[in-house]
C-alpha cells in the first residue's frame, strides 16, 4: 500500500487493541478495512492506489462523546487532547452542528481512522486509564500511521517475521509512500513495543546494533516525545500561546496564603518525565509557581504565599506552557491589597453557581465573557428570565441599561467577582424583591418582564446571586448578560398577504435561516395558523397527527381559519434570518365574528416568539414540527412553562375549548441551528 503522512507514532504491546481483541471492536464503514488499530481505506489496503490522509483545516477538530462514556473517561480524554493543543496548532472544540467530527465511544479495543473521513467518525477506547493510548488514537484521527510502518525503518530496527501471531504478519507491513519528516522516532508513543503481536517465541522488533540502547524503550506509553510534538508541528504548525480567561480571586488580601484558580485554554497536564512535555505553569510575577492542574475542569491551582502577598500592589499573572509548547500567555493584574489597579478584568466571568437563563441562553460557564446579544422582537412583548438553582436561597437582579465594567458604574467584590450591573440605575430591582431569602426558591423559576420599546433598542441587563455563609462574599455571582430588543412590528409593518381558505403563500427570506437543522431562504405562511419550511400545506384539522404530518414548521394556532372572511395576515422579513408573520382578527371558519389574532417572530438561532392577542377558537393546537412524521408528539401545558425539551421532541397543545394563551407571549428557545430547546 502507498501512504503518504507527515510523521507518526504509536505504543502498547500489553494493552487491548482492536486486533489483540481478535475480533473487531466495531465494523468498520463501507471501503474500510481494519488493519491493526487503523481503519484504512479498502484500496490503500491492496495497493490499488495512492492515499493520503487528510488533515483537519486550521487544526480545528470538532468532537462529541457517546453518552455511555462516563465522566472520568471523558475527564480524560480532555487531559489527553489538552496535551497535543499545548505543543501543536490544533483546537479541540465541542461538536456543534460541525459535519466533519470525532465520536468518543467505549469499545472491546483502541482503534481510530486515519486522517479526516469526512461526517462522523468514531474513535473507539478500551483503554480509558493510559492517557498516551488515547493520543495515539486522537494522532491517527490527526493522520498519522505508526513508526515502524516507515520506508527507512529497515534502517533501525528489524522484524522477526519468525515471531509474529499468525495472521497478524500485515500489521508489520511497510506504508511505501513519501518518507515522514524527522529523524526515526524509537520513543515515539505511535511505535510498536518489542513484543507486540509476538507468539511468545521472542520479540518482533528488535533495535539494530547501532541502536540497540533503545530496545527496552521502543513502546513508550508515558509521555510525548520530541519528534512526536515536531511531526504534530510539521502538520499543523506550531503551538500558541495559552490564554487566561478569569483568576478566581482576582484581588488578594494581604500578607494571606491564598488559593488562586486560573481557567483558560492551552493548559496541559503534562509528563512526569523530563524527556516528555512539560506541565502548564502559572508565573507569580515571572516566579513560578507550585501547578496543580485539575482534570475535572482543565483549570490550574497554585497557592499565593503571604510572603509574596506581604506588600499590597499591582502583580503580573501568566500561564506558562515550556518548550515544546507555545510559552507565555498574556499577563494579567491581580491586586494584592487595597491598591486600585487598572489593569483588572472588567467583565471576568463569575460562578456556575449563580445560573441564569437569559432569554434562552443558559449563563453558568465558568469561561467567557459577559454574554451580550441583540434581537428583532415585537415593539410591544416581553423578556424572560429563569433560574434552576436547587436547595439554595437566590435572586437575579435586573436593569433597564447595558452592562457596565466594575470599575465604572459597576462593582468588584472583595474577593475579586465583577457585578457589572449599573448599581446606580434607577431601574434596578430583584425579581424576587429579596424577600424570600430564608426560604429557597423552588427551581426553575422564571419570569416574564412586559416591556415596550420606542424606536430605539430597550436593554436589559441580568446577574444572578446564590447566597452561600460559606463563601468570603457571602454570595456567588453569575456572569453579567445583555439583552438588547430592537423594536420590529410586523402588524403595521409587514406586507398584506393575499391568501383564502386553506391556502399558503412562500415568502423569500433576504437571509437564510435555520430550522430543526435545516437552512431555508423562505417559509411558507398558512392561511390556518401555521408557518412551514420547505413545503406549504392545506391542512385545515388542528390535531397531533396533522401537525406532526407537515413539513417542519410553527404552529401557533392550528385550526380551521378563513382570512377571506375578513382580518389581515402580514408578514416582515427582519433580515438576517429573523422574520414575523401577524394574524390580525382573522375568523374561524363560518363564523365571521369569531376572531383570533397572535404575532409569531422568529429569530435565527434564537428564539420563537408568540404573542397572544384575543383568542376565540375552541378548537386545534399549538405546536412546533420536526417535519413529515419525524420526532415524538408530546403534549404539554404550554402557559405552565419552563420546559425543557429533549431531543426529536413534537411538543404540542391540544385545544378542546377557548385558549388559555389569551393576551400571554409564549417563547421557544433555539440551538444555533434552529431545534427547540426549552418553552418558556
Amino acid at each position: 500500500m502507498r501512504l503518504s503522512f507527515p510523521r507518526v507514532l504509536f505504543l502498547l504491546p500489553v494493552l487491548a487493541l482492536c486486533i489483540g481483541a481478535q475480533t473487531p471492536c466495531c465494523p468498520p464503514d463501507p471501503g474500510y478495512v481494519l488493519v491493526d488499530d487503523m481503519y484504512l481505506p479498502e484500496e490503500a489496503v491492496h495497493g490499488e492506489g495512492g492515499f493520503t490522509a487528510t488533515p483537519w483545516p486550521g487544526g480545528v477538530v470538532p468532537y462529541a462523546f457517546d453518552a455511555a462514556v462516563t465522566t472520568t473517561d471523558r475527564e480524560r480524554t480532555m487531559t489527553a487532547l489538552a496535551e497535543l493543543a499545548a505543543v501543536a496548532n490544533l483546537t479541540f472544540v465541542p461538536r456543534t452542528s460541525q459535519s466533519n467530527y470525532v465520536t468518543f465511544r467505549n469499545s472491546s479495543g483502541n482503534s481510530s481512522y486515519i486522517g479526516m473521513i469526512g461526517g462522523n467518525q468514531n474513535i473507539n477506547m478500551y483503554n480509558w486509564n493510559v492517557r498516551y493510548i488515547i493520543c495515539h488514537e486522537v494522532m491517527h484521527a490527526l493522520g498519522y500511521v505508526h513508526e515502524q510502518s516507515r520506508p527507512d525503518r529497515n534502517t533501525y530496527v528489524t522484524i522477526n517475521s519468525g515471531n509474529i501471531t499468525s495472521g497478524t504478519e500485515g500489521n508489520f507491513a511497510i506504508s511505501s509512500g513519501a518518507t515522514m519528516p524527522g529523524a526515526y522516532d524509537f520513543l515515539s508513543i505511535m511505535h510498536y513495543g518489542q513484543n507486540s503481536f509476538s507468539n511468545g517465541s521472542g520479540p518482533t522488533i528488535t533495535c539494530n546494533a547501532a541502536y540497540s540502547s533503545y530496545q527496552s524503550q521502543i513502546g513508550n506509553r508515558s509521555y510525548l516525545s520530541a519528534l512526536d510534538a515536531a511531526g504534530l508541528v510539521a502538520r499543523y504548525g506550531a503551538a500558541q500561546a495559552p490564554t487566561i480567561t478569569q483568576v478566581s480571586p482576582s484581588t488578594l488580601p494581604l500578607s494571606t496564603s491564598t488559593l488562586i484558580t486560573v481557567s483558560g485554554t492551552r493548559f496541559t497536564l503534562g509528563s512526569s518525565s523530563a524527556l516528555g512535555t512539560p506541565p502548564s505553569r502559572i508565573l507569580w510575577n515571572g516566579v513560578p509557581l507550585t501547578t496543580t492542574y485539575v482534570e475535572a475542569t482543565g483549570q490550574l491551582t497554585a497557592t499565593v504565599s503571604a510572603a509574596q502577598t506581604a506588600s499590597g500592589g499591582c502583580f503580573t499573572l501568566r500561564v506558562e506552557n515550556p518548550a515544546p509548547g507555545g510559552g507565555q500567555s498574556a499577563a494579567v493584574t491581580v491586586q494584592v491589597g487595597t491598591t486600585a489597579c487598572s489593569g483588572l478584568p472588567q467583565f471576568e466571568t463569575n460562578s456556575v453557581q449563580a445560573a441564569l437563563d437569559f432569554d434562552g441562553v443558559q449563563l453558568g460557564s465558568v469561561y467567557g465573557p459577559a454574554a451580550i446579544s441583540t434581537r428583532n422582537a415585537p415593539a410591544t412583548g416581553a423578556a424572560h428570565f429563569s433560574t434552576s438553582l436547587v436547595g439554595a436561597p437566590s435572586d437575579t437582579a435586573i436593569t433597564l441599561a447595558a452592562l457596565v465594567p466594575a470599575s465604572s458604574g459597576g462593582f468588584r467584590t472583595g474577593q475579586g467577582q465583577c457585578i457589572n450591573l449599573p448599581l446606580s440605575h434607577p431601574s434596578f430591582y430583584f425579581l424576587n424583591s429579596l424577600a424570600t431569602y430564608a426560604n429557597p426558591l423552588p427551581a426553575p423559576m422564571s419570569w416574564s418582564i412586559p416591556y415596550t420599546a420606542t424606536s430605539a433598542p430597550i436593554t436589559f441587563s441580568a446577574q444572578s446571586l446564590y447566597l452561600s455563609p460559606t463563601h468570603p462574599d457571602g454570595s456567588w455571582v453569575s456572569q453579567g448578560a445583555q439583552l438588547s430588543i430592537v423594536p420590529f412590528d410586523p402588524c403595521t409593518a409587514g406586507t398584506a398577504l393575499t391568501l383564502g381558505d386553506d391556502a399558503n403563500v412562500q415568502q423569500s427570506l433576504t437571509a437564510p435561516v435555520f430550522f430543526q437543522g435545516t437552512s431555508y431562504t423562505s417559509v411558507y405562511v398558512g392561511s390556518n395558523g401555521y408557518v412551514t419550511f420547505g413545503a406549504g400545506s392545506t391542512s385545515y384539522n388542528g390535531t397531533a397527527a396533522n401537525l406532526r404530518g407537515l413539513a417542519p414548521g410553527i404552529c401557533p394556532l392550528f385550526t380551521d381559519l378563513d382570512p377571506g372572511q375578513g382580518g389581515t395576515i402580514r408578514f416582515a422579513d427582519a433580515g438576517g434570518g429573523s422574520f414575523g408573520v401577524c394574524f390580525t382578527n382573522i375568523a374561524n371558519y363560518g363564523a365571521a365574528s369569531s376572531t383570533n389574532s397572535f404575532l409569531l417572530t422568529v429569530t435565527n438561532g434564537g428564539s420563537i416568539s408568540i404573542a397572544y392577542g384575543p383568542l376565540a377558537s375552541t378548537s386545534g393546537i399549538t405546536g412546533v414540527n420536526v417535519g413529515f412524521g419525524s420526532g415524538t408528539a408530546t403534549a404539554y401545558d404550554l402557559s405552565e412553562g419552563p420546559f425543557n425539551l429533549p431531543a426529536n421532541t413534537v411538543p404540542y397543545q391540544l385545544w378542546t375549548s377557548a385558549p388559555d394563551l389569551s393576551g400571554t407571549t409564549l417563547v421557544i428557545t433555539l440551538s444555533a441551528t434552529g431545534v427547540p430547546l426549552t418553552i418558556l
